[in-house]
Parts: C-alpha cells; structure tokens; sequence
C-alpha cells in the first residue's frame, strides 16, 4: 500500500471484500509518510473456492482511488 496523499497516516486500517477483510496497522507499519509503502499480508481460507481479485478497498474508511 502507498501513501499518496501529503499527510502521514498513522494508525491505518485498509478494507475490502472478500466477503469483508481488515488489515489494519501494527507498531513496525504504523506510520506511512506521503510517498512511502508497506506490505503486509494475510492467510485465509474459503470453503466454496477461489476468491475473485478485489476490486474496491476503502483506507480508513474512504474508498480508494
């Protein structure tokens, strides 16, 4: 995820369907400076099969360009 706005974020959480998934900030990622990324990822399962690729993500409660 990068930030490409002109203020840091601090305290983030990252939002998407899958039916609903939250990734949200830890201590090392908890900052992102304007033009800074982090990575994060997430294991999971789903009995019915293969999730499509999501299309909308919302960062603190906005949706993303």
């Amino acid at each position: 995820m990068e930030n490409t706005g002109g203020k840091t974020l601090e305290g983030w959480s990252l939002r998407w369907s899958f039916p609903v998934v939250t990734a949200k900030a830890l201590g090392w990622n908890g900052k992102i400076r304007p033009g800074q990324k982090v990575t994060f990822g997430f294991n999971g399962t789903n009995a019915s099969g293969p999730n499509p690729a999501p299309e909308v993500f919302h960062l603190n409660g906005a949706r993303c360009s």
